[in-house]
C-alpha cells in the first residue's frame, strides 16, 4: 500500500521509504519531515509534532512483527565485552521549542508584516514591511525575481563555507551583480535541508533582451580559500518568476587545476565550472569583469576578508571566521568551554545570538556539547587478507519486515592493518562487516551492547545460499526455496549465518534459520564526485550528509584523493617502502625492512655528523684555509 504522495509529483511511495536518506522523490521530498535523519514517527512524541507530520504519523503508524533475537547464539562471548544494557541519556541543552505560533495579520497587508508608526500622541500610521517577493505601500505588487531552492550536501567534518549566490547579468565585459545572498554553511546543522533563496533584479521592469544566470560560490570560511562554483542558467529570462531548484556537493579542496584555459584572466585565475564545461575567471580580491579587468573599491571590506564584487557601489565582502556583517568588522566568538571532551565550537548563524553555537565533536564523542561516549567496537581481521576498504553494518534493532542499518560506516584500511576500531552513538545488538562481496557476522547479541571486542575470520563468513542447498533446491523459485532454509543450519553445525540475494539469516540455537531482508543492491558510489582526482572511484557512507568518504585510485595513482602519480618518476626510498610502513606502530612492531631500512639511515646521519664536526674543526684554523 502506498501512503505517501512525493511533493510536487504524482509519484507515490510506501511508507517505509520515508526519513531513509534515499532519493525516492524528487529533490529528497521524502526527508523533509525528518530531523537529524532520524524516524519520523515515535508513539510518545505524536503530541509535539507539527500537523503535517502528525498526520502522516497517524497514516503510517501501524504494528510490525519484531523479528526476535532470544534464540541467536552470541557472539563473542560474554566476558570479553561489556554488555551492559543501559540506555545513554541524551539530554539535548541547546534544543528549544520548534514550534511556531500562528500570527494573523492585518488585511491591510498582502503577505506583510503590519507595524504602527507613532506619529505623535494617539496618532499612529500603519506601514507594510514587505517580504522580498512582494513590494508596494500594502505588498499588493510582486518583484520580478528568481526564486532558488538550493540543497547542499558534504561530508560532515567541522569545515565551514561561505558560500556566495549571485544573480548575473551574462551579456557585458563587467558581468553586473543583480542581487546576491551570503550565508554560512556547516554540514552537521544544515547538510541535507532546502533553503529557499529570493533573487530579485536591479531595476523593476527587466530588459528581457538580456540573458541572466545564477553563480554559485564556494569558499572555505577558516583560510578564505576559494573551492568550487557552479552555473546555473535561468531558462525562460521573459517570465517575471523563474522558479529554479538545485542539489550541489561541497568538496573539501579545490579540485580543478586549470589547464588548457582558453580565457585570458588579467587579474585572477582561469578556472571552470564543477556542473557544465564552461570556463570563468575567478577574480582577485578587488577586481571584477568577465576577465577580471576592472577594479574595484574594496575600502568597506576589513583587511582580512575578500572582495569579490560590487553591487550599487557597495562591496561584497566575504567574512574569514569569526567576522560579519556587511563589511566584517563585527566580530562574535563562542563562549570559553561550550565544548566539552576537546570539541571544536563553531558560529554558525550571527543572526541569532541564542542559536548561533554549535560544536564539532571528535570521533568519540557526540551530542550538542560532545558531552556524550560513543561506544566501541574494536575489530580484528584473523586469516582474511587486508581489504581496500571494509564496511560495517550496525544493528540496534531488527525486524522481517524491514530492517534497515542503524548506521554504515565505511572504513579505508591501510597496508597490513589488521586491527580496526569503530564507534557508534547508538547501542547495538548485531554488527556485519562487509569485505569485498563477503558478508562476515562479527557481532551478534541478545541484548544491546556499549563496547565490545571481537574478530571476524572465515569461520564467521555468511556463506550465499547457493553454496549450501542442493542444485535441485536452489533452482526453485524464491517462495519455495524459502521453505527450505532450515536445512543448511540443521546440516552445517558450525554455520553462523548465509546470505541470498534478499535475506540475511542466523542460525538459532534451535538450528532454525531467523532470515531479515538485506539490501545487496545497495550502492555505496558518490553522486556527485567532488573528491577524488585522477578517475578515481569515490565512495562515501550515505547519499547525502555522508559522515566517511574514500577513494578507490586507479593504476599508478596514490594518495587519499588519489592525487599523485607514480609511473615515471623512478625509484625513490618512499617508493620503495611507502607500503611497508605500519602506521602507529611502534619500530619493534615494523618488519624487518622498515628496521634495516632505519638503522642504515641513523647510520649515513651519525657519519655524516662526524664527518661535518671534523671539517669544521679541520678548516676553523686560518692556516687550513690558505
Amino acid at each position: 500500500m502506498y501512503t505517501f504522495r512525493c511533493w510536487n509529483d504524482t509519484k507515490c511511495i510506501e511508507d517505509e521509504n520515508l526519513c531513509n536518506a534515499i532519493e525516492d522523490c524528487p529533490m529528497y521530498a521524502n526527508e523533509l519531515f525528518c530531523p537529524n535523519r532520524s524516524q519520523l514517527c515515535h508513539d510518545s512524541d505524536f503530541d509535539k509534532l507539527p500537523n503535517m507530520q502528525d498526520i502522516s504519523c497517524q497514516v503510517i503508524n501501524k504494528p510490525f512483527t519484531s523479528f526476535s533475537l532470544d534464540t541467536v547464539l552470541n557472539y563473542p562471548s560474554l566476558y570479553t565485552s561489556q554488555t551492559k544494557s543501559i540506555e545513554n541519556q541524551i539530554r539535548d541543552e541547546m534544543r528549544t521549542s520548534s514550534s511556531v505560533k500562528s500570527i494573523i495579520q492585518s488585511e491591510i497587508c498582502n503577505s506583510g508584516l503590519n507595524v504602527y508608526h507613532r506619529l505623535g500622541v494617539n496618532n499612529y500610521s500603519s506601514i507594510c514591511f514587505c517580504p522580498p517577493n512582494y513590494y508596494g505601500n500594502r505588498c499588493q505588487y510582486q518583484n520580478q525575481r528568481v526564486s532558488l531552492t538550493l540543497t547542499l550536501a558534504t561530508i560532515e567534518q567541522p569545515i565551514i563555507y561561505a558560500i556566495v549566490v549571485m544573480l548575473i547579468e551574462d551579456d557585458n565585459d563587467r558581468q553586473e551583480i543583480h542581487s546576491y545572498h551570503q550565508f554560512t554553511y556547516a554540514s552537521l546543522k544544515y547538510c541535507g535541508k532546502f533553503m529557499n533563496l529570493y533573487l530579485l533584479y536591479s531595476k523593476r521592469g527587466k530588459n528581457n533582451s538580456k540573458n541572466y544566470s545564477i553563480r554559485v560560490d564556494a569558499f572555505n570560511k577558516d583560510s578564505l580559500t576559494y573551492l568550487i562554483s557552479w552555473h546555473l542558467t535561468i531558462p525562460f529570462a521573459f517570465l517575471p518568476v523563474n522558479r529554479i531548484s538545485a542539489f550541489l556537493t561541497l568538496p573539501i579542496y579545490r579540485t580543478f587545476n586549470p589547464k588548457h584555459c582558453p580565457l585570458q584572466c588579467y587579474k585572477g585565475t582561469c578556472m571552470k565550472y564543477h556542473n557544465e564545461e564552461r570556463f570563468f575567471c575567478q577574480c582577485y580580491s578587488g577586481w571584477s569583469g568577465a576577465q577580471c579587468h576592472i577594479p574595484i573599491d574594496c575600502s568597506m571590506c576589513a583587511s582580512n576578508s575578500l572582495c569579490i564584487g560590487s553591487i550599487r557601489n557597495r562591496s561584497i565582502c566575504v567574512c574569514p571566521y569569526g567576522k560579519f556583517g556587511s563589511s566584517c568588522r563585527l566580530r562574535l566568538v563562542c563562549p570559553i568551554g561550550i565544548c566539552k571532551n576537546n570539541g571544536r565550537c563553531i558560529v554558525i548563524d550571527e543572526r541569532m545570538i541564542d542559536k548561533s553555537y554549535m560544536c564539532f565533536c571528535s570521533e568519540q564523542f557526540f551530542g550538542p556539547r560532545c558531552e556524550n561516549v560513543k561506544h566501541r567496537i574494536d575489530i580484528s581481521l584473523e586469516n582474511i587478507e587486508t581489504p581496500l576498504y571494509l564496511l560495517a553494518y550496525i544493528y540496534t534493532t531488527i525486524s522481517f519486515e524491514r530492517s534497515p542499518p542503524r548506521f554504515v560506516i565505511l572504513r579505508k584500511m591501510t597496508m597490513f592493518q589488521s586491527n580496526i576500531t569503530l564507534f557508534s552513538e547508538a547501542q547495538f545488538r548485531m554488527v556485519i562487516v562487509k569485505i569485498d562481496s563477503r558478508y562476515y557476522l562479527a557481532v551478534l547479541q541478545k541484548f544491546v551492547s556499549s563496547n565490545i571486542v571481537t574478530s571476524v575470520s572465515p569461520a564467521r563468513r555468511c556463506i550465499p545460499i547457493h553454496e549450501l542447498l542442493p542444485t535441485k533446491l536452489f533452482l526453485l523459485p524464491r517462495i519455495q526455496r524459502l521453505k527450505s532454509y532450515h536445512i543448511p543450519c540443521q546440516d552445517h553445525v558450525n554455520l553462523q549465518c548465509f546470505v541470498d540475494e534478499f535475506y540475511m539469516c542466523l542460525c538459532t540455537k534451535e538450528r532454525h534459520s531467523n532470515c531479515f531482508p538485506l539490501e545487496h543492491q545497495q550502492t555505496f558510489a558518490c553522486e556527485d564526485n567532488v573528491y577524488c582526482e585522477n578517475g578515481g572511484t569515490c565512495l562515501q557512507d550515505r547519499p547525502v550528509c555522508f559522515f566517511n568518504i574514500l577513494c578507490v585510485c586507479s593504476d599508478c595513482f596514490f594518495g587519499n584523493r588519489c592525487q599523485f602519480y607514480a609511473k615515471g618518476i623512478g625509484l625513490t626510498l618512499d617508493d620503495l617502502l611507502r607500503y611497508e610502513i605500519r602506521p602507529n606502530n611502534t619500530i619493534n612492531d615494523q618488519s624487518l625492512v622498515i628496521k634495516l631500512s632505519a638503522t642504515f639511515i641513523m647510520i649515513i646521519f651519525l657519519i655524516g655528523t662526524v664527518n661535518g664536526f671534523l671539517s669544521y674543526l679541520v678548516f676553523h684554523n686560518p692556516n687550513s684555509r690558505r
